[in-house]
């Protein structure tokens, strides 16, 4: 199974951003998501905010290289051919109670994608419930479309500020420092690998 996901990730221009082995670093976690912003402009959309008391501003193509997406991703939101309800009945049948929820997808190997985007790219509580930027994910990832799903994750973050879940974001934010090479010289403390 494990190479199948690597197929899934080469195909959609994932390879790099799918394995995150950086430690977190909370204070700067804070810092980074009490800052983030998103700015649409006529020349694109940027991305504000503050690492170790210094402010950047990226547009989204950067923002979106150091997170380590490819940089043949789209970042569009529109992908051709994308309704999140057709694909939806898709993946889980025709027959398929009405919540969306990781359980009704028939196939195992997008089961368990579903289940990783839950927990890595748009982390939340409930990891059941199936989102609409989870389905465009899978959709990218059924379809073989490089995506990047940039704008929905910091729209996604923004989120987390606001409810205190911010430890669930913490080695991207770990990934974004090092390719500004703000840690190089930084002294900081990780989280604990183990929770005991």
């Amino acid at each position: 199974m494990r190479e199948e996901f690597n197929e899934v990730f080469e195909a959609i221009g994932w390879s790099d951003f799918a394995e995150i082995p950086e430690g977190g670093i909370i204070l700067l976690t804070k810092e980074f998501l009490m800052t983030l912003r998103t700015d649409t402009r006529r020349d694109g959309t940027y991305v504000w905010f503050r690492l170790f008391n210094t402010d950047f501003e990226l547009t989204l193509r950067q923002f979106s290289n150091l997170l380590d997406f490819s940089p043949q991703c789209t970042l569009s939101e529109d992908l051709v051919g994308f309704n999140s309800a057709e694909f939806w009945k898709e993946l889980v049948g025709p027959d398929a109670p009405g919540k969306k929820s990781i359980a009704h997808i028939r196939h195992p190997t997008l089961r368990f994608l579903a289940r990783w985007l839950t927990m890595a790219v748009f982390p939340r509580d409930d990891t059941r419930c199936v989102t609409v930027e989870d389905v465009r994910c899978l959709y990218a990832m059924w379809k073989k479309i490089k995506f990047a799903p940039t704008l929905s994750m910091v729209r996604h973050w923004q989120g987390l500020a606001q409810s205190g879940h911010i430890i669930l974001v913490t080695s991207f934010v770990t990934r974004i420092a090092n390719g500004l090479a703000m840690l190089a010289n930084a002294i900081v403390s990780f989280m604990p690998n183990d929770p005991t």
